[in-house]
This record gives C-alpha cells, sequence and structure tokens, in this order.
C-alpha cells in the first residue's frame, strides 16, 4: 500500500511539476469594491480575496471568495483576455446553499511581469443567485459591484 501511494504522490507531484512550468504565474489576489444590490436597493461594499492561475496571455482561471455586505460568495472564474490591459471574466459558484454566478470586466492599470507578477485592475462584475428568496436574485437584478483589485504572484 505504501508503495502505491508513494507512486501515486510522485507521478502526480511530477505531473504537477511540468504543468505548473508552462504557466506564466500563480497570483493571489486581494481587492475591494462597493457597488449597488438592485434586488435590495443597497449600496453594498464588497472584500476579495483569492488565486489564479495564469495559463498564457490569454486565459486565466482561479478562485474568488468574496464577502458582499456580510453574505459570503464562493466562485471559480474563468477570464479571457482579448486585448492587452482588459479581461472579460465568467463567475460560478455558491452563496450558501443557492447557485451563484456573475459576468465581470477588468482592467489593468499597472501590470509587472518578471520573477515577481504584479498587477493593479479596476473590475466592474455583476453577480446573482438563483434562488427566488436570497440577496442576489436574479429575477430582481442581482449586485453590481465596482471596485480595485491587486494580484501578486509567481
Amino acid at each position: 500500500m505504501k508503495k502505491v501511494l508513494l507512486s501515486v504522490l510522485l507521478i502526480g507531484g511530477l505531473a504537477l511539476s511540468v504543468f505548473a512550468q508552462k504557466a506564466d504565474y500563480f497570483t493571489f489576489t486581494v481587492g475591494s469594491g462597493a457597488g449597488y444590490n438592485i434586488n435590495t436597493q443597497a449600496v453594498v461594499s464588497e472584500t476579495i480575496y483569492g488565486f489564479d492561475y495564469t495559463f498564457n496571455d490569454s486565459f486565466t482561471g482561479g478562485f474568488k471568495f468574496l464577502n458582499i455586505s456580510g453574505t459570503n460568495l464562493n466562485l471559480m472564474n474563468i477570464t479571457v483576455i482579448p486585448v492587452d490591459k482588459l479581461g472579460i471574466s465568467l463567475y460560478t459558484g455558491v452563496t450558501g446553499a443557492s447557485p451563484a454566478f456573475g459576468l465581470g470586466v477588468n482592467y489593468d492599470i499597472f501590470a509587472k511581469k518578471s520573477a515577481l507578477f504584479a498587477k493593479m485592475a479596476v473590475y466592474l462584475d455583476w453577480l446573482a443567485s438563483s434562488n427566488a428568496g436570497s440577496n442576489f436574485d436574479i429575477a430582481n437584478g442581482g449586485a453590481v459591484i465596482f471596485g480595485i483589485k491587486t494580484q501578486v504572484g509567481l
């Protein structure tokens, strides 16, 4: 059993290291924003934490953990970068027990790609939930958030 476990760990680690070398960067994201919840007609604040994997100059993917005025959203995101400095994101995940999803755009106001990757961007996101009773009900419009986020990584 130990030999099988060690073999699996060795092969998995080798595959991960080969795959990881093909990417540009692993990054950690921190951000903050404010917006408007169309459903509750209230101003909301947002805090973002997450990590991303940059596949190449055109695609990134990762996980975001958001807190919007006390409501937690755990989202997976895929971002397409059609032109330099502009990204279009698709989010999917959960808020509580409800499915959540969203769309977003971001524009890089600062980017440094060297041994240490650093980027700062402004973003505009629309987030919603499919649960009829939630704060971000799709039928009532969800929430629109504008803010700034920073990514740092290797």
